[in-house]
């Protein structure tokens, strides 16, 4: 049931923005920003599979109860009873549920002569087509579509003989609309579409808190949402669902009012495309790109014709204007060098580099100007390589930390998600001390798996 997917695509979506961005009270004054209240469009896809057992336990339970019953047909003065041998099967195919039903029916009938038993295997196949207009109603439309006999049960004996293909017409006449209510409403008890929707987009629009150290408030506002037709495999169905959202960012709560009051109508289609792009604003902490550097370049052992020095004790800091990198060093010199400079990005390389780098030097807490051979030719070109910062490089660190945020979310909830992060982009960025501000693009692939219905109840 690929349309029921998407209630839960929009709330696990939130869900990593909560697992992300924990909401914290933040104690900060508000402040200017040269990013702040920025409208952005994010593109979310998400790739899902439908698992077929899921929905099997769904159907077999809602007709369970109503099979198990016995009934008389009067014209052939017969006693009925139904059962189910075996599982219904499901499967799935754009828009429509195909359940192939096996169902024994046992015929008895008394006469004079003995009492009679026959017992036979009718297979019966409903199509339930569904369908969510682009104000979120779902319908479903269910109908008998096929029915065959597996095992044709033979009701005779001497002169006497029960038409037994008549009785079936019979059957199928008595069962087929209670089995059509019971789908149906197995379809309509799980969930609502409609109302679903509206307690999550109700949720998404209002301000949701950063933590301390991002601090503002993020909104996300879904605009448009659209549905593919679902792909029928052995174990699962697959489909994707897209999703635009406009996200606003500013550190005052009353920034943004909001523009759609309304649920981003829904459309069909074929085409989407496959990869996510998110626009968020993000925080590149230093004390993480410290460890990046560190583990780069800590140790590192750099020479200039007859000098060297040795690198350890790495840091990087930053305030409103200035990146600083300090290092200890020993060899040659002995002391700390200061490399500081104003950052600037290269979309190109994906990186942060550094203008107007200064490399100072440092010994007995006197700061002088380093001597040349450090501070030009090849060591400097070491020593500027740790006032770049890749993207790149962040991306495998951002990824260990959102597969724990997923680790964390798919065991509280039963879900089966995955995210995988295939780039980050810097559309803007300003400096604060500890922290490259950034509005960032992250292109990620995402896909979600539904063993059931119980986490859309």
């Amino acid at each position: 049931m690929k349309n029921i997917s998407i209630a839960l695509c929009l709330y696990v979506t939130l869900l990593l923005f909560y697992a992300c961005s924990p909401a914290k009270k933040v104690t900060e004054a508000p402040r200017i920003s040269l990013i702040d209240n920025n409208a952005h469009q994010s593109d979310l896809t998400v790739h899902y599979k439908i698992m077929k057992k899921g929905l099997r336990d769904t159907f077999n339970s809602a007709v369970s109860g109503m099979l198990n019953t016995t009934f008389r047909i009067p014209d052939y003065d017969v006693n009925v009873k139904l059962s189910k041998p075996k599982e219904a099967q499901i499967e799935i195919e754009e828009k429509s549920i195909v359940i192939v039903l096996p169902l024994q029916i046992l015929v008895e009938k008394k006469t004079f002569l003995a009492d009679l038993k026959a017992q036979g295997v009718i297979e019966l196949t409903f199509t339930s087509d569904l369908n969510i207009s682009p104000e979120w109603v779902m319908t479903t439309k269910t109908k008998l579509s096929f029915h065959r006999w597996i095992e044709k049960p033979k009701l005779s004996v001497g002169a006497i003989s029960i038409p037994i293909e008549m009785v079936s017409d019979e059957i199928i006449a008595r069962t087929k609309n209670d089995i059509v209510k019971e789908i149906d409403n197995a379809i309509r008890e799980n969930i609502n579409m409609q109302q679903k929707m509206k307690e999550t987009v109700a949720v998404f629009r209002k301000p949701m808190q950063m933590d301390t150290s991002v601090g503002g408030y993020l909104w996300l506002d879904p605009v448009k949402v659209e549905l593919s037709p679902l792909k029928n495999s052995h174990q699962f169905a697959s489909g994707k669902a897209y999703f635009r959202f406009l996200s606003r960012y500013s550190y005052d709560k009353s920034a943004y009012k909001g523009t759609q009051k309304n649920l981003p109508p829904l459309a069909w289609t074929s085409t989407m495309p496959d990869t996510s792009k998110l626009k968020l604003i993000t925080d590149f902490k230093m004390s993480d790109i410290t460890s990046v550097i560190s583990k780069n370049f800590s140790g590192k052992k750099l020479e200039s014709g007859n000098y060297n020095i040795t690198l350890s004790n790495i840091s990087i800091t930053c305030d409103y204007e200035y990146i600083t990198v300090t290092t200890d060093v020993s060899g040659s010199a002995n002391g700390t060098i200061i490399i500081s400079g104003k950052p600037a990005y290269v979309k190109a390389s994906n990186t942060f580099y550094t203008q107007g780098v200064d490399i100072k030097f440092k010994t007995k807490n006197v700061v002088k100007k380093a001597a040349s051979w450090i501070a030009e030719g090849y060591i400097r070109k070491e020593l500027e390589k740790m006032l770049r910062i890749s993207l790149d490089e962040q991306l495998s660190f951002v990824q260990q930390t959102l597969n724990q945020s997923l680790k964390e979310i798919n065991a509280a909830n039963g879900y089966n998600l995955k995210v995988n992060l295939t780039a980050f982009t810097a559309d803007a960025f300003q400096l604060k001390p500890g922290a490259i501000e950034a509005v960032i693009s992250a292109k990620f692939l995402m896909d979600l798996a539904i063993q059931d219905f119980r986490s859309l109840r």
